[in-house]
């Protein structure tokens, strides 16, 4: 009898890539949540096979009948799409744990659920102090805390998951390498050190579903209350910006400015990006668990780095000058 995975953010990066590993696994009947059924995405997913469910993560009983009859279900949030529309940093804090936690809450009451994939972040602020609050971190971080200690029974079935960076990361404006006409160089501005450490998922879109799929047949009995992260390559700030040009074929140069002024060139974002480098920079190694909690890695999931899709890669998928 085949189980049914519901995958959270089906037209996105994360659960499409969830979607398009698991597609034509007959261990698996596929539901897919999103917020528009008439969009191409999920037109596109439904032909394929895809139960399509629309659902509002604001709003509980949505989401309950979202996740009915789940045998596992695999949880994101996307706080770059909600601080993008509400443009206050906290106040999308603030709405991406709500929805984090309404989506435990609905998770924990499914009699069928064996298993809870739950794609987050750690506490900045738990593990370096209150300086080192970074909203999207610490809002993921807390739906964490809630699980463990108010949701025991979910907490058991639940394998956490970290992506770290994004390989196409500077996709984002704060970050994205820019054109300096006069010297057919690009530059890339911003507050913290070459020297930064960065650890990397390369291709969320590609990689987020054979690690799923991997942690889906090692099951809870063995990844039940534990933690993934889903770390590809290691590497500096100087390094990614090296993997962009060989990518693109373009010399680019990193200019590290003064907080005051990036933030004068990307008021709201940059405040939210650079929290996160300046906090690996202050830690020297870029932190995506608790300091002292024994991970599980892609390797112990029987996965192999060298195969997975890479950083550069990733990178060759844009159109950088459209960004610009």
């Amino acid at each position: 009898m085949t189980k049914l995975l519901v995958v959270v953010g089906a037209t996105g990066g994360q659960g499409g890539s969830v979607l398009a590993t698991l597609l034509g696994n007959t261990e698996w009947r596929l539901r897919g949540i999103t917020r528009d059924l008439n969009g191409a995405e999920a037109k596109r997913l439904t032909a394929q096979g895809v139960e399509m469910v629309a659902a509002d993560l604001d709003d509980y009983s949505s989401v309950q009948a979202a996740f009915a009859g789940a045998n596992a279900i695999f949880a994101v949030t996307n706080y770059p799409g909600l601080l993008s529309k509400i443009g206050v940093i906290e106040e999308a804090r603030v709405r991406e744990q709500g929805q984090g936690t309404n989506m435990a809450r609905a998770a924990s009451e499914v009699p069928e659920l064996d298993h809870y994939i739950w794609s987050t972040l750690p506490d900045s602020e738990a593990i370096s102090g209150k300086e080192w609050y970074i909203p999207h971190f610490c809002g993921k971080g807390r739906v964490d805390a809630y699980i463990k200690n108010e949701l025991p029974g979910l907490f058991s079935k639940t394998t956490r998951l970290t992506l770290p960076l994004y390989g196409d990361n500077f996709q984002y404006p704060v970050v994205t390498p820019r054109p300096i006409k006069s010297t057919s160089k690009y530059v890339h501005l911003v507050p913290w050190s070459p020297q930064c450490p960065v650890t990397l998922v390369g291709s969320h879109k590609d990689n987020v579903g054979p690690v799923v799929q991997a942690i889906l047949q090692q099951g809870p009995a063995k990844l039940g209350s534990r933690h993934v992260v889903a770390a590809v390559e290691e590497t500096t700030a100087a390094g990614m910006l090296q993997m962009w040009s060989e990518a693109t074929g373009e010399d680019a140069i990193h200019v590290q400015i003064s907080m005051e002024d990036y933030e004068k060139l990307w008021p709201v974002w940059a405040t939210e990006m650079a929290a996160m480098y300046m906090w690996w920079q202050h830690e020297g190694k870029a932190l995506w668990a608790l300091r002292d909690e024994k991970v599980v890695t892609i390797e112990d999931l029987g996965l192999n780095p060298r195969e997975l899709v890479s950083t550069k890669q990733a990178m060759l998928t844009r159109d950088w000058d459209a960004l610009c």
